[in-house]
């Protein structure tokens, strides 16, 4: 939870002063958007439901969205960032109240999970 309330906030701040100081780079945002993709790719293989929570996919967007450098980028990256936050502690909080009541987090097992727990769709 250290990693997505303060460590990723502060990568994020760090890309926002860096690109202050350059202006944003085409380039660049073609390998954010590659990283957007293959991290993508990387989540459908996952079969851990902690480490399907904890991907970074969405850092690659707020990078991408911080190179633009409009103002609707910038609002949207801090929005994602803030939402990011706030919601990552509860995914986690409630993997673990699915592993201890099932006593597994392989997604193969986990598929009929709605159906044991199905307060959960209010989430």
């Amino acid at each position: 939870m250290l990693l997505a309330a303060i460590s990723l906030k502060v990568g994020g701040y760090g890309l926002y002063f860096f690109n202050s100081l350059k202006k944003g780079k085409p380039g660049l945002i073609f390998y954010c958007f590659l990283g957007v993709l293959i991290s993508s790719f990387i989540c459908f293989r996952q079969t851990d439901l902690k480490v399907f929570i904890a991907s970074v996919v969405h850092m690659s967007l707020v990078a991408t969205s911080l190179i633009i450098k409009t103002q609707f980028s910038i609002l949207g990256a801090s929005l994602l960032m803030i939402s990011h936050g706030l919601t990552s502690s509860c995914m986690f909080f409630l993997a673990k109240t699915i592993y201890i009541r099932t006593s597994s987090r392989k997604l193969i097992i986990l598929k009929s999970i709605i159906k044991l727990v199905s307060f959960f769709s209010l989430w």
